[in-house]
């Protein structure tokens, strides 16, 4: 009987070439230091742009902190503002109310007065004044005293105003004697206050001449 059949098989040197793969895992090693090298350069990149982060963010919280100053500083000045404004509505309307008084009590007044500002110019007048001075009601104010025309002499009134102005005391009044176009003596007395406020220039304080007229004959 027959014993079995061996078969061999030769594995030819050009079939399969089995040092590729031991020269690729020779190869790869080559590479690391290189790849390692790239690792580090992208870590400390990373490690810039964070720390750029941490800056900018810490810029923008200072930012921020400012900001809230700024917001509780400027909410600090809109509440003094309002309390300003408040102020201001409540003496407007106490000015206004007090030159209304004034306006009626110088229209009930037959005598002849005038209230002029420290250059001496018309700021109000009574009912009486209109015909002694020839005050235009319509155009009177602001209007020089010298410019003034009518039953009294205006010269006398100007230098007799211009007196009281120049007087040391408020409480001092200056007193003359003029005689109308009628022939009729009237006795003139003026002196000067000073308003509380404050006037277009800022200044504290602002003079005021005030002259009344009196026939006396």
């Amino acid at each position: 009987m027959a014993g079995p059949t061996r078969r061999i098989f030769r594995i030819r040197d050009d079939d399969v070439d089995l040092t590729s793969g031991a020269q690729a895992a020779t190869a790869e090693p080559d590479e690391v230091p290189a790849l390692q090298a790239r690792l580090v350069e992208s870590d400390a990149e990373l490690r810039a742009t964070v720390a750029q982060l941490d800056l900018a963010n810490r810029e923008l919280a200072a930012v921020a902190s400012d900001l809230e100053a700024a917001a509780l500083q400027l909410a600090a000045v809109e509440e003094e503002t309002e309390v300003i404004d408040q102020e201001m509505r409540v003496r407007t309307e106490q000015v206004a109310l007090g030159h209304d008084i004034l306006d009626r009590l110088l229209e009930a007044i037959d005598e002849p007065v005038l209230i002029l500002d420290g250059d001496l110019r018309l700021q109000t007048w009574s009912r009486g004044a209109v015909d002694a001075w020839g005050i235009d009601p319509d155009e009177g104010y602001a209007v020089p005293l010298a410019g003034l025309r009518g039953s009294l002499d205006t010269a006398v009134v100007v230098e007799l105003a211009r007196r009281a102005a120049a007087s040391p005391k408020e409480t001092q009044s200056t007193r003359i004697e003029v005689e109308t176009e009628a022939g009729s003596v009237a006795v003139l007395r003026a002196w000067r206050v000073t308003a509380r406020g404050v006037d277009s220039t800022g200044s504290r304080g602002v003079d005021a001449v005030i002259v009344i007229g009196h026939a006396v004959g």
